[in-house]
């Protein structure tokens, strides 16, 4: 019943319906549907529809192409002929790649491949930096981590639907960007983390929840490439090292830090069954070849589901998580949409009866040794020995019977450690396999590493490439006190000390070449990846009277003085939040300096509850205890000003010396009653201080 709630029937008894475009159009030969919240159902609901009504997903894949007709793009959260860009990817792919590659058809799929296309041409999404650095620097769009991954199965996809129409140099491109994933990978500890500046994001916690992710943390999301599953166990080291991830994950404690997400529901250790990026998680054992802690984990998570008016522990999201219990229930889950294959553990009821629209029927008898046994132990596929822990799509439409002989946990302890399986069923080479050709594959980027890009005296720089034996050219940019600037190219071969502020860059190896004299050559490839370390004063820091809201600390204090200043999206973590309380700071110049001029910057967003400070206050002093007003600066902008703006609030004064500058800000003080959090406190959002 849930999953049938949503997509919803859009079209009038006569077969017309409101457009994208706002104006009316009539369907010809098929309904037309709304209310696609894609970031969730393309996970199971859509898997499920083309086993059970291929009918209506080919309705919702034609009402797909009429809204990038009518309204210029594929849907991404579409809501009554509205496009709400709500949620992450462009997942509209992934259901018309799923199921055009089933054989479900009646729509132009060259026309479906353009607009599949287009939707990766937006600016929008962290796109333009993703095409930029390979992945999405943790400054460059909010749910950095997350939009990678995600975007990088949205383009496997694209690649699949374009080989499957033999568009070749498509399919070469966007393999290629199916592996960004790669990127957001940290080998020294196995967590797929934000990067900026060409670094690790630091400090780190895989418990946090942070705005490099989407509704989750780095657990949550570390084990999302299900369109290369081979390649995420050998960036891991093997099959044995992603398990023992994978057991971690599960018998962790389920305690959180960071942000505050009523999503994240329904916990098993740091498995979140109450959202969507866990869904596919514990299937994975199938493909490290323990399908018995599949089945002991799938199983654990069906207990979450009761007749109860709280019987789904978390958002259902359009019938997403009911979709979930549905497929589990029956014992098969499509961890990648678009391949075909269905990952399979033991079902819930010892008879199941799946009635295909052919008019065939596609059965799965269960026979136990035990009552509660339900691990799989041997099966057949009409009648035939069947190893395989997955079942393709192809077999299943066929109709026929899938028999599972079921007994206790027999292999957890046996599997790595002896040459005592009791079971062929699931192991060794009859386990799933998501990859991508190795003749596609892309090496994963260096990385820095360093203490902070903002330095006084000088800065110990190290270059790291993910294997020990990658050759890497680093690219350095300085620019010197005078503002000129030079390039230098070098073989990386050990850490070196910066002492001037410069932009940093690197080239890889991507291809062996011989020249005349038979030596091995390397064409280098650029990867616009760029970090900028800045010199700031010596001596110069900040002491802060009012404390920030631990979502919003920029890093620290220092960020308000550190040259670098924050953009219009306050979810990239380059502003400092102060709710509830005005602001109060002391600069400390470090000596005794000349200044002229005083600035601090501010940013309002107003439907984020972030509004300007009703006016900022800047006096100086030779001992920071007593101090003299130089400036008074009132803000002009408009509460009701809704996009998001900076604003400086500052002003040129007399000349004057000074070593301790201090700035009071007041806060906008209680929401208006036209805002919707009438009542609540404004927050004030700040980051650069300037005095010069």
């Amino acid at each position: 019943y849930h999953t049938a709630i949503h997509p919803s029937l859009y079209t009038d008894v006569n077969g017309q319906y409101r457009g994208r475009d706002m104006k009316t159009h009539t369907a010809q030969g098929y309904s037309v549907y709304s209310v696609f919240s894609i970031w969730d159902t393309y996970r199971a609901i859509h898997p499920l529809y083309t086993i059970i009504d291929s009918s209506i997903d080919r309705q919702f894949i034609q009402t797909f192409l009429r809204q990038y007709e009518q309204g210029g793009a594929l849907p991404v959260w579409e809501l009554s002929a509205n496009e709400t860009n709500c949620m992450i990817g462009y997942h509209s792919v992934s259901v018309i790649a799923d199921a055009y590659l089933k054989g479900i058809t009646g729509f132009d799929a060259n026309e479906a491949l353009k607009a599949m296309k287009h939707s990766t041409e937006s600016e929008e999404r962290g796109l333009p930096a993703l095409r930029e650095y390979g992945y999405i620097p943790a400054n460059k769009g909010s749910e950095s981590v997350s939009q990678t991954l995600e975007l990088g199965y949205d383009d496997w996809c694209i690649a699949q639907m374009a080989k499957a129409l033999s568009n070749m140099d498509d399919y070469a491109a966007y393999i290629k960007l199916a592996q960004a994933y790669k990127n957001e990978y940290n080998p020294n500890n196995g967590f797929m983390q934000g990067r900026m500046n060409g670094a690790f994001v630091k400090p780190f916690n895989p418990r946090a929840v942070t705005f490099d992710y989407t509704e989750a943390n780095a657990w949550q999301y570390s084990f999302y490439a299900p369109q290369d599953m081979s390649g995420l166990i050998a960036l891991h080291g093997g099959k044995e090292k992603l398990a023992q991830m994978l057991d971690t994950l599960f018998t962790t404690n389920s305690i959180m830090t960071g942000r505050e997400q009523p999503d994240i529901t329904g916990m098993i250790g740091q498995y979140a069954q109450g959202n969507e990026p866990s869904h596919h998680i514990a299937y994975l054992y199938n493909y490290v070849g323990q399908p018995w802690n599949t089945a002991k984990y799938v199983r654990q998570l069906e207990k979450f589901y009761t007749s109860q008016p709280d019987g789904i522990c978390g958002n259902d999201d359009c019938g997403e998580l009911s979709a979930w219990y549905v497929m589990s229930a029956i014992g098969m889950y499509q961890v990648c949409p678009g391949d075909g294959q269905f990952e399979l553990t033991s079902p819930l009821f010892d008879t199941i009866k799946i009635h295909l629209e052919s008019g065939k029927t596609f059965s799965i008898i269960s026979q136990k040794s035990k009552p509660n046994s339900i691990c799989i132990k041997s099966a057949t596929l009409n009648g035939k020995d069947y190893k395989q822990s997955y079942l393709r799509y192809t077999d299943l439409m066929n109709g026929g019977n899938l028999h599972y002989n079921l007994d206790d946990m027999l292999f957890l302890d046996t599997y790595y450690d002896s040459t005592i399986i009791l079971s062929n069923w699931g192991v060794r080479n009859n386990v799933p396999i998501d990859s991508i050709p190795a003749s596609k594959y892309i090496v994963p980027q260096p990385y820095f590493e360093y203490t902070n890009a903002i330095f006084t005296d000088s800065l110990k720089v190290t270059l790291k490439g993910f294997s020990p034996k990658d050759s890497v050219c680093i690219v350095r940019q300085i620019v010197d006190s005078t503002g000129s600037s030079s390039i230098r190219a070098e073989l990386y071969t050990k850490p070196f000390y910066i002492h001037e502020s410069g932009n940093y860059g690197y080239y890889m190896p991507h291809q062996k070449r011989a020249n005349t004299t038979g030596h091995e050559q390397w064409e280098w490839e650029y990867l616009s990846v760029t970090t900028q370390f800045t010199k700031i004063p010596k001596g110069r820091k900040i002491k802060i009277v009012s404390k920030p809201n631990s979502q919003y600390t920029a890093g620290g204090p220092q960020a308000l003085i550190d040259y670098q200043h924050g953009g219009t999206d306050f979810r990239l973590g380059q502003w400092q939040g102060y709710q509830s309380q005005d602001f109060e700071a002391v600069v400390d110049l470090g000596k005794e300096e000349t200044i002229s001029e005083v600035n601090a910057e501010f940013l309002q967003d107003t439907r984020s509850w972030i509004l300007m400070p009703k006016y900022v206050d800047f006096s100086v002093s030779d001992d920071s205890i007593h101090f003299t007003p130089v400036a008074h600066v009132e803000n002009t902008l408009p509460d009701t000003t809704f996009d998001p703006t900076i604003e400086s609030l500052g002003k040129k004064i007399t000349p004057q010396k000074t070593r301790y500058v201090k700035v009071f800000v007041k806060n906008y003080g209680k929401l208006p009653a036209w805002h919707p959090g009438f009542g609540d406190d404004a927050f004030i959002f700040i980051d650069e201080i300037e005095i010069k």
